[in-house]
């Protein structure tokens, strides 16, 4: 037991020292602003996103996803890095078109990045239109993620491919 206590308080110490030393919380203060605000509160500061497409679409079907994304902040601009699509979403479907295209596409542990250098300026909106075929019949739910620097907001697409 006594080790244990030693090794805890050795983790804590360090996590504080590493805290001090860079502009960015420790891990104790990130595990009390989740606790006491949620876990959206890591999420990019004033910003607004949709995933919406259809509930069900038939194998060998082409389906748009629309992906809305508003800048609420007053005076400071969104600089969307990337937007990725995880989870089961991409075993579903496959990419046939994007708007407005990315400067580069990968897909890599179940996950397709969109690489975007876009600028959404204070009180904007962009739309994305992402046309997807149905290749395999199920239940598909994927994260879509909006990157900026080292923040990330999630929202959810989802759809059930039948014959």
């Amino acid at each position: 037991m006594k080790s244990i206590c030693i090794v805890l308080a050795t983790v804590f110490l360090f996590n504080a020292a590493v805290a001090e030393e860079s502009d960015k919380p420790g891990a104790n203060e990130l595990a009390i602003q989740a606790l006491t605000e949620g876990v959206s509160s890591f999420d990019p500061a004033a910003i607004m996103a949709w995933a919406d497409m259809p509930r069900r679409a038939t194998l060998g079907e082409t389906i748009v996803l629309n992906i809305s994304v508003e800048n609420g902040r007053e005076a400071e601009a969104f600089e969307l890095e990337s937007l990725d699509i995880g989870g089961n979403f991409g075993k579903g479907f496959e990419l046939v078109a994007v708007e407005p295209k990315p400067t580069g596409i990968d897909t890599m542990l179940n996950t397709l990045t969109l690489e975007y250098p876009i600028v959404v300026a204070a009180g904007e909106k962009i739309d994305f239109k992402l046309e997807l075929r149905a290749t395999n019949v199920g239940v598909f739910i994927g994260e879509v993620d909006l990157w900026e620097g080292d923040t990330v907001l999630t929202r959810y697409a989802q759809c059930k491919v039948v014959k």
